[in-house]
């Protein structure tokens, strides 16, 4: 059994949480790791994928599909597949037991989500796609669509945002955090 597995299976024992959140932080550590595990808990995630966080599958990543080349940033993005607030309608006497509220969530290929973004179940986002950074997506977006707000709204195509930005794009990606340091210090005027 895969630790994935394992957590899974005995997640209901207060102790196994501490060890989740201790394996989570110092095991985890690599993206390749977090992806396996990731899959192992039943999670589909395509090629060249990166994901800031485990916990941002939150509790049901089997419900989860991310597409190819698409990057999770770090930062508190969660993925929800579930909602909590069902089970209280038992606690309020409005249900006649306790119960889930679930769905899926897939994200496309080439996709960008920013830090702190929520993404609810049942939604899609579609391919080429970019979330901008505190995002709260409620509804499925379009592909090719630049979404942002609380909640969601697309704001321009992909196109239309590399046109507007292009100018402000900087050749800087291969480059050390101390070259890349010396190249903003000798054109500060441009920022």
């Amino acid at each position: 059994m895969n630790m994935a597995v394992f957590f899974q299976k005995y997640e209901h024992k207060r102790i196994i949480h501490i060890c989740q959140r201790l394996y989570s932080m110092f095991v985890l550590r690599s993206n390749e790791k977090r992806i396996k595990y990731l899959r192992d808990a039943g999670a589909i995630i395509g090629d060249n994928v990166r994901i800031g966080k485990v916990e941002m599958l939150g509790t049901e990543p089997y419900l989860v599909e991310i597409g190819d080349n698409t990057y999770i940033t770090g930062g508190d993005t969660k993925i929800l597949t579930h909602d909590g607030a069902c089970a209280l309608t038992y606690w309020m006497g409005l249900y006649p037991r306790k119960c889930d509220y679930l769905g899926r969530v897939k994200i496309g290929k080439n996709c960008f989500i920013g830090n702190n973004c929520i993404i609810l179940k049942h939604v899609t986002i579609g391919d080429n796609c970019i979330i901008g950074a505190g995002t709260v997506v409620s509804k499925s977006i379009p592909a090719n669509s630049v979404a942002a707000g609380v909640p969601a709204k697309v704001i321009c195509s992909v196109e239309d945002f590399v046109a507007r930005n292009a100018q402000y794009y900087d050749d800087t990606n291969h480059m050390t955090q101390y070259e890349k340091r010396q190249f903003v210090l000798a054109h500060m005027d441009k920022y």
